[in-house]
């Protein structure tokens, strides 16, 4: 039996709901000139890259420095203080979600 997926609360896809439906889609996209998309799929995926990148990206740049490898980061030498919830955003995320049992969300 085929797995079912979740359907997102914000549109941001086509969403066939059958095998033929599927073969449908993409056969109507692959012979479309121009596939038209919904303006709120668009605008639902700017607010989930905003979301993801802002809000439950959690930021750990004051830890980490380039490598001397080009394209590779590293931890840099930090001491153990740096790694306490009112010391470091993140890790105040990660603090308040598993003590607290709150969201691990950056405040708005």
């Amino acid at each position: 039996m085929p797995e079912k997926h979740a359907i997102p609360q914000y549109p941001t896809v086509f969403l066939p709901t059958s095998i033929e439906e599927f073969v449908q889609l993409a056969e109507n996209f692959l012979c479309a000139e121009r596939i038209e998309l919904p303006g709120e799929f668009q605008q639902n995926a700017r607010r989930f890259l905003y979301y993801q990148l802002f809000r439950a990206s959690l930021q750990f740049g004051n830890f980490m420095q380039s490598s001397p490898r080009p394209g590779y980061i590293q931890l840099q030498k930090f001491t153990w203080e740096k790694l306490l919830p009112e010391n470091s955003a993140a890790l105040r995320v990660i603090h308040e979600g598993v003590f607290n049992h709150k969201e691990f969300l950056i405040d708005e």
